[in-house]
């Protein structure tokens, strides 16, 4: 079947009747922007007072200036890193469509008939977008509020704003294939020529550019929101370019309705997307602080209206300190599923949590999946134990359920690895999402669910948890039941000192032969020991044990299989070191793996107190 009719069938699948009529409805809506593409090209700057006021229109922003002049040369040249792939701006219609990943030319018809999906011919579309989401210009329009930077930035602005709209008439090519990306775009645009208002004048080209992007793009926006399955942190984006369009240009025809439309999105999708304990439905914390940083700005702009924010502002709170309770797994470079490296308008804004919880020895975020324990040293062990992510395509979520990570002193030991990619070579998306790459166990070498597509899962896993404190330590027993639909079920066990000693217990049940792989990917360079890995001289420490597997295997930077891979920016893999312990033989069975965080607990055997917890874990189980 040809990919594109498959995708659509797969997608068919997951609809509602109400959903199908909105498809249909938004077919109609294409068309209508088809038909209307010569109209949005006339837009003059006088019709709009957001570009004719001498005096700022949007709330301050604050910055980061360290990082503004460590960057001021590169964003004054028109140099901006693509994903891991260099881009330079120059004044050729071909800057906005040449690939930064292969160099291919993106075509430009009209947007519907781009082929951008996984396996198209030009290259990671993601790549093309990041430059022309135009916030790079936001740092520049920063720059131009200090004397020595003033003229070369205003220019810069300029040029950019005008050559990208020259190159990009009104939805032809690949940058109106996205909703999400046009309103980025919007924002970026607003925030930059609001702070560098005075510079670029009212009446010049820019302006008129200005003007033609903000009708051009709050159209689309409003005519094609991310509903019903497609619903994510799309859609919020999308509601925050409504806001935006419907509030800063209301002499639009559509703006109050662009206006109540993105704050009823708005407030409903924070809800949904956001959960009550602060953690992301999408199971991804990269999106979550993506969504913080774009609810931020929300806020802000409908507060400056004279809105009422206090819901959206408790519940942003909320997610800031489910992402302090991660420590760096909750960061940029060690986060949870999906991550493409996104921001909401600039890499230097700063985001400021306003909000300081005293942190516990155990906090489950039952809500969310995830229970974090605290030890010395800044140490967090966190064991996943969520769902596959939002509904019903799951999108953007890991098949990672039991998932255990470990830092230490802000330092990852056990890893997640990543995303890598969207829509380039399908096996690495395939890998980076998949089981075998995240820190839990694999049946027969299969996922916990099935991969539908690059941005659908089906037959979703689900997963319950106990946990109890003692003393300095902790005890979790949690299972998932991913693997059912194989007649296996998995339970993982998990005992912390408190300080430098974890013990894991896997147990498997089931009938019959079974290949099972015990998976542990390093965040430090590590050497196999008979069955021991262990962190080389210079690496922080951490030294891991494997029992009852047939065979342990240190993998670096395989290709066959895949395993040893990391990706801490999107589009950028690296080789790392994963320890796969294998068994193969019949069901029940049970894997223990012991875990030091410190030479002075380097003794890796399972002690009697340990193996009476271990024995308990298998009543527990028993008793199910």
């Amino acid at each position: 079947m040809n990919s594109g009719v498959a995708w659509y069938v797969d997608r068919l699948r997951t609809m509602s009747a109400p959903e199908v009529a909105h498809r249909v409805f938004e077919q109609v809506q294409i068309r209508v922007l088809e038909r209307a593409q010569r109209r949005f090209a006339r837009a003059q700057p006088k019709q709009f007072a957001f570009l004719t006021a001498t005096a700022p229109q949007l709330p301050p922003i604050a910055w980061d200036r360290q990082a503004l002049h460590r960057d001021a040369d590169a964003l004054l040249a028109g140099r901006v890193d693509a994903l891991g792939a260099p881009w330079q701006w120059a004044d050729v219609v071909d800057v906005w469509h040449r690939a930064p990943d292969t160099g291919a030319l993106w075509p430009s018809p009209y947007f519907t008939r781009v082929p951008y999906r996984l396996g198209n011919p030009y290259g990671d579309i993601r790549r093309l977008w990041e430059p022309a989401r135009l916030q790079h210009l936001v740092g520049l329009a920063a720059l131009a509020s200090e004397p020595q930077y003033r003229a070369g930035a205003v220019a810069m602005i300029g040029r950019q704003i005008t050559s990208f709209i020259a190159a990009n008439p009104p939805f032809r090519g690949p940058h109106y294939v996205s909703a999400m990306e046009c309103a980025l775009r919007l924002i970026a645009v607003c925030h930059a020529v609001d702070a560098a208002r005075n510079d670029l004048g009212r009446e010049n080209t820019v302006m008129h550019a200005v003007a033609r992007l903000a009708t051009s793009h709050a159209e689309l926006i409003w005519r094609r929101p991310s509903l019903h399955s497609s619903a994510g942190n799309h859609t919020l984006v999308e509601a925050v370019g409504m806001l935006y369009a419907g509030h800063l240009f209301p002499e639009l025809r559509i703006a109050a309705r662009c206006a109540r439309r993105g704050e009823d999105l708005l407030r409903r999708e924070c809800a949904r997307q956001i959960h009550d304990d602060g953690g992301g439905a999408e199971q991804s914390t990269a999106y979550l602080r993506f969504d913080v940083e774009l609810i931020r700005l929300a806020i802000a702009l409908l507060r400056s209206r004279g809105r009422d924010v206090d819901e959206l502002e408790r519940r942003v709170d909320r997610a800031d300190e489910f992402l302090r309770a991660l420590g760096p797994f909750g960061e940029c470079g060690d986060g949870i599923g999906d991550a493409d490296d996104g921001v909401a308008l600039s890499r230097y804004a700063v985001h400021t949590a306003r909000t300081c919880v005293t942190p516990r020895a155990i906090t489950t975020f039952a809500d969310s999946g995830y229970t974090v324990l605290r030890g010395p040293r800044a140490t967090r062990v966190v064991l996943d134990h969520g769902g596959l992510g939002l509904s019903p395509l799951h999108a953007h979520g890991h098949a990672d359920c039991l998932s255990l990570l470990v830092a230490r002193e802000r330092r990852a030991l056990l890893i997640d690895p990543g995303t890598f990619t969207y829509t380039g070579e399908p096996r690495w998306r395939a890998y980076f999402r998949g089981t075998p790459a995240h820190n839990t166990v694999t049946v027969d070498l299969r996922d916990q669910s099935l991969q539908n597509s690059a941005f659908a899962w089906d037959r979703p896993f689900a997963a319950r948890i106990n946990s109890r404190a003692y003393g300095n330590g902790a005890t979790l027993l949690a299972t998932h039941d991913g693997y059912l639909r194989h007649g296996v079920a998995h339970w993982r066990g998990i005992i912390y000192d408190g300080a430098d000693r974890i013990v894991v217990w896997d147990w498997l049940r089931g009938n019959g032969e079974r290949r099972i792989d015990a998976w542990w990917h390093l965040g430090v360079a590590a050497t196999l020991i008979g069955r021991m890995a262990r962190a080389n001289a210079g690496e922080p420490f951490i030294a891991l044990r494997v029992s009852a597997g047939n065979q342990v295997r240190l993998f670096y930077g395989h290709d066959a299989p895949i395993a040893g891979w990391r990706a801490r920016r999107y589009g950028v893999r690296e080789p790392s070191t994963s320890l796969c312990a294998t068994y193969t033989g019949p069901l029940p069975h049970q894997i223990v793996t012991s875990i030091s965080l410190s030479p002075r607990a380097i003794d890796l055997v399972v002690t009697a107190d340990e193996q009476m917890q271990i024995a308990a874990f298998k009543r527990a189980v028993e008793e199910r």
